[in-house]
């Protein structure tokens, strides 16, 4: 069984409604505190986050590809599609081919569109979401949790749901929400999560040129 339900907000905190079961949430809640309210909401079976911003030619193909995929792969705790654009393409997160086709294992699968299964689910209804308005953190917390579990955490690059780069929010504070947030993990976890963080970390800047590396030289030495 499948069901439906929208966390949403707007300025004017103006009643919605549409498809499925609509919860309304202040205007000034983030991705943490909405990710706090669907998994409240969450009762049994796989857990299907999809963000407003994204946009696929057919909701239901996803879907049932997602259902599919957890079906057959019993180890399978955390899936996602791939994207137009995301802060984690492939290249930097890809560790090695998953267990089906077009399935790629990932250090993170990105929280865009992405589904989690019931276990690893309640293990995160047990943490404190209070301090953690902008969510940074949470999936990362998750991917530790699975990983940690011997479960895998897969890409799904058979599909491609568009997304456009957009933040409305200081990363500063989402960097220090997040730095609270998962030091309520264990030490294996926050371990984990450094492991498979040093991969994907900005890539250090190119080495200067001969020529700069020369000028630098000439300059200590007139000095």
């Amino acid at each position: 069984m499948t069901s439906l339900r929208v966390i949403y907000s707007n300025r004017l905190g103006a009643r919605e409604t549409g498809p499925g079961e609509w919860i309304g949430v202040a205007n000034t809640d983030f991705f943490g505190a909405k990710f706090r309210r669907a998994i409240d909401a969450h009762e049994t079976g796989i857990f299907l986050l999809l963000h407003a911003d994204t946009a696929f030619s057919d909701w239901s193909l996803l879907v049932d590809r997602c259902r599919n995929v957890f079906d057959r792969h019993a180890d399978l705790a955390m899936w996602s599609p791939d994207f137009t654009h995301t802060s984690f393409p492939n290249r930097r997160v890809r560790l090695a081919d998953g267990p089906g086709p077009g399935l790629i294992t990932v250090r993170f699968p990105d929280g865009i569109v992405l589904a989690i299964r019931e276990d690893v689910v309640r293990w995160l209804k047990q943490l404190d979401y209070a301090e953690n308005n902008f969510g940074w953190g949470i999936i990362w917390a998750a991917v530790a949790h699975a990983t940690t579990c011997g479960l895998l955490v897969c890409r799904d690059t058979n599909l491609v749901v568009e997304h456009e780069a957009s933040r409305g929010y200081d990363k500063e504070d989402a960097e220090r929400q997040c730095e609270r947030f998962l030091s309520q993990l264990s030490l294996t976890e926050q371990q984990q999560i450094e492991r498979l963080k040093k991969p994907v970390r900005k890539k250090p800047e190119k080495p200067a040129s001969l020529w700069a590396r020369l000028a630098k030289v000439a300059l200590i030495r007139r000095r």
